[in-house]
């Protein structure tokens, strides 16, 4: 079953085309990555599709009643004054979609120690998120998308300000996800690290020019000089 359908979405600013004629779905349960160049339009994409960015031409149209996610480029506080807690702003997750007057429940104070727990941030429960590092502060911005429990968590180059050790750490709990059911749509550069939980790959340059497999993404060298690059890449990282 369809999650969302993409169908002719064009995307212009101006008199430059960032996108057409792209044609897509998700389905449920998959992992999917997206990936291209730099200006191929993969953020654009990402703002048509949360209703960020108004679409020249197409129709995009999602399951009715489906919680989002969505996980922007990493984001670093570095104000150490800030002064939001890591409880304060994982909550706020869960608060979005709450009717009425908005004030955490003891079952939404559950889920956060849960999720603390999980990502192995229940140490930092009442710090204030300026002073954390950059692969802390991104556990936290996922807890905080994980409170509203989305059907589809969409993701912008999360991992683009991780080290290594920390990539392989995320990619295993976004891997606990998706095997718990969980829809994962990721925007990203970091193909290699992500190879082992992909389970569709698409590359986007204005349009699609590959939807697949991730094998048959590596098996693909014709397709451009990046896509060459990356299955190269691949393949020697899993040597």
């Amino acid at each position: 079953m369809s999650l969302l359908d993409v169908s002719q979405l064009s995307v212009k600013y101006e008199s430059f085309t960032a996108l057409k004629d792209v044609n897509f779905s998700v389905e449920n349960g998959e992992f999917l990555a997206v990936l291209g160049e730099n200006g191929s339009g993969k953020t654009t994409l990402i703002k048509a599709i949360l209703g960020l960015k108004e679409p020249h031409s197409g129709i995009i149209t999602w399951e009715k009643g489906i919680r989002l996610g969505y996980l922007p480029q990493h984001l670093n506080v570095q104000d150490r004054s800030f002064p939001a807690t890591v409880k304060e702003v994982i909550l706020t997750g869960a608060l979005a979609y709450q009717k009425g007057f908005k004030r955490p429940t003891l079952a939404m104070h559950q889920k956060l120690d849960t999720l603390l727990a999980d990502f192995s941030i229940a140490h930092l429960k009442h710090q204030r998120i300026g002073t954390l590092s950059g692969g802390q502060q991104q556990r936290v911005l996922l807890a905080r998308t994980l409170m509203s429990d989305p059907d589809i968590l969409i993701m912008d180059e999360p991992t683009s300000a991780l080290d290594s050790s920390m990539r392989s750490t995320f990619y295993d709990l976004l891997k606990d996800l998706n095997e718990g059911g969980m829809t994962m749509m990721l925007i990203t550069h970091d193909v290699g690290s992500a190879s082992d939980v992909l389970d569709r790959v698409i590359y986007l340059d204005q349009t699609i020019i590959f939807d697949g497999t991730f094998a048959d993404y590596c098996e693909n060298a014709a397709i451009s000089p990046y896509i060459h690059t990356h299955a190269t890449h691949t393949h020697e990282v899993h040597k």
